[in-house]
């Protein structure tokens, strides 16, 4: 059958999906975010291939490859066009698919396939409309508050779905897990307001890399400027977090089990680098870096502290504890 994007957050789920239209970035968070996580299955357990993979072995070996000795229980298939129709008609595995199109259009014999199939869908993607914007605002901040003036002043605030993205991860940044976002909170999100930068600057801090921290010194210089209230409270949350899991690790459960099962849930991609992070910090010494981060601010906000030497010190320091 055919279904919106939209469909996809909460509709029931199907052994097969054909993502298809002119979206690479909706497409790519679609079926390398929300689609795995729907199914309940980690990177790990996804078999990513490009169409070209796939006809390179024969529809037995990719059976085979799907049976239940085989951890896969996702795949992905990229850059599909109509070259693979026969692979996908003939595939009987028990493991739910994937697929990315390939300037495929709606009269594709792919998209069709998908259509009339009983147990796929397929889904057309072109722009991000008010419809799937919602949905992406509301899912991805659902352990948040968020009030409809607010979900509407975000959706205002986004041009593309990048920007959409972007807003997402400042404020998942900047607000705690089931805090309320303000009105106000968001007047002063604007999506080239906080650069990228300001993000990489807090990762480096917290990853105690006294090295990466003055090279990022060097090339980040207006954050250290012009955001060092935002990058601070970044930074602070950071630490909180770490010192969550922390506590969790103190309890007697391992390193890699708090992260894995952390909650909110952090990301895969991610979680190499917070297990580093982690190796870095004491309880104690995550205590004492909050401290610190909110002396910094108050003194920014007095206006004693102004010169992007004595914020470099303070931040530095943290390597320290």
């Amino acid at each position: 059958m055919k279904q919106k994007p939209e469909y996809l957050y909460k509709g029931n789920i199907a052994r097969g999906y054909l993502l298809y239209g002119n979206n690479p970035a909706i497409e790519k968070y679609l079926s390398e975010l929300l689609l795995p996580i729907r199914f309940g299955v980690t990177s790990s357990q996804i078999e990513t291939l490009t169409e070209s993979d796939v006809l390179q072995v024969s529809k037995t070996a990719l059976y085979l490859n799907t049976s239940l000795f085989n951890p896969k229980k996702l795949i992905l298939i990229k850059e599909a066009t109509d070259k693979i129709l026969s692979v996908i008609e003939s595939y009987r595995g028990s493991v739910p698919i994937v697929l990315v199109g390939k300037n495929l259009r709606a009269n594709s014999k792919l998209v069709q396939i998908f259509q009339s199939h009983g147990s796929y869908i397929a889904v057309a993607i072109y722009s991000a409309d008010f419809v799937f914007l919602r949905s992406f605002f509301e899912h991805e901040l659902s352990n948040r508050t968020l009030d409809s003036e607010c979900l509407q002043q975000l959706i205002d605030k986004t041009a593309s779905f990048q920007d959409a993205q972007l807003l997402v991860s400042q404020l998942k940044q900047l607000c705690p897990s089931g805090e309320c976002i303000s009105w106000e909170q968001i007047q002063l999100l604007e999506v080239s307001q906080f650069s990228s930068e300001i993000f990489e600057v807090a990762n480096v801090i917290v990853s105690k890399n006294a090295k990466a921290i003055l090279t990022v010194f060097q090339k980040s210089g207006e954050v250290l400027e012009k955001e060092i209230i935002p990058l601070l409270r970044i930074i602070a949350k950071q630490i909180w977090e770490l010192s969550e899991l922390c506590r969790k690790i103190s309890k007697g459960v391992s390193l890699t089990q708090a992260v894995k099962l952390a909650t909110p849930k952090i990301p895969f991609p991610k979680q190499a680098q917070v297990i580093h992070n982690l190796s870095k910090w004491s309880i104690k010494g995550l205590l004492e870096a909050v401290i610190i981060l909110d002396k910094v601010e108050l003194l920014c906000k007095q206006q004693k502290l102004l010169n992007r030497p004595e914020i470099e010190r303070y931040l530095l320091s943290l390597c320290k504890i």
